[in-house]
């Protein structure tokens, strides 16, 4: 297990440069704005709404996995049921949005349960993932893990920085720094433009994330 700590000032920077990202910024006011202006899952066209919104605000990619068909994939979330389950922070109800037609849309899942929910589901992302893994195991790559065991690598983190520090860290405050801290390890492959360039012009500031 890596050595590395996640410290307050670490957060601190983090939400810093977060604060500097204005597209981000606009991107989750809107989402939880929506999702608590339509927080059930029975209607066809509010489910299909909040899932082309999830897929094209947060790049999930949804739309070429799935050519399109958001009504087929709003009528799998319909089919689940899934209300009382986010409700009460079923965790397994994410694995269950994530298969698809065959795929595994897990980004997109947790990022659907997030937005209902954001102080029971952590948002899955690729470069939480690899930051997640290089604090853990000194690893960028996570692997082929189910949600249950990524959202108790990010309780762990969590309950050590609770331990660490007798403050407590949210769930998004996290999901903010690996986010931020994975782009950064994995040297920006991938990283949107805004990114890449606010890097460019905070070098001094991204390095503390380190």
């Amino acid at each position: 297990m890596s050595s590395m700590k996640i410290t307050p000032n670490k957060i601190k920077v983090a939400k810093q440069i977060r604060s500097k990202l204005l597209t981000w910024g606009f991107v989750d006011d809107l989402l939880y704005r929506e999702f608590k202006r339509f927080p059930k899952n029975v209607r066809l066209d509010e489910v299909a709404y909040k899932t082309c919104l999830i897929d094209k605000l947060y790049n999930c990619n949804v739309w070429r996995l799935i050519r399109g068909d958001y009504g087929r994939l709003a009528e799998h979330i319909i089919s689940l049921k899934i209300d009382p389950d986010l409700t009460a922070g079923n965790i397994q109800i994410v694995d269950e949005i994530s298969r698809f037609q065959g795929r595994n849309l897990l980004v997109f899942a947790s990022k659907y349960a997030h937005f209902h929910q954001p102080y029971k589901f952590p948002i899955w992302d690729n470069f939480v993932a690899i930051g997640l893994n290089h604090i853990l195991y000194g690893k960028k790559h996570y692997g082929k893990r189910s949600y249950a065991q990524f959202k108790s690598d990010i309780d762990g983190l969590i309950n050590n920085y609770h331990r660490n520090f007798g403050s407590k860290l949210s769930y998004k405050d996290l999901d903010i720094y690996l986010w931020l801290y994975g782009q950064k390890i994995n040297e920006f492959k991938g990283a949107s433009k805004e990114v890449k360039d606010l890097n460019e012009k905070h070098p001094a500031l991204f390095k503390q994330l380190l």
